[in-house]
């Protein structure tokens, strides 16, 4: 048997209390859109709550939730 996880879904929330939420399926997620639509603040979000330190561009979330 193989220990995998991965992840159902990212939440933040800025501070003006406004939420985003993705949901993922188990398997390949492709994450895609027009520029300037949150792309970047997804890995940011996923880097952050794995375990980097000093993320730029965080700095506008009160906080982050993984499932």
């Amino acid at each position: 048997m193989t220990n995998s996880f991965y992840i159902k879904s990212i939440k933040s929330v800025n501070k003006n209390n406004e939420e985003s939420k993705i949901n993922f399926i188990n398997g390949f997620n492709l994450i895609h859109g027009p520029s300037n639509t949150g792309k970047t603040l997804v890995i940011k979000c996923i880097d952050y709550l794995l375990g980097a330190n000093n993320i730029d561009g965080l700095d506008s979330q009160d906080y982050v939730e993984m499932v």
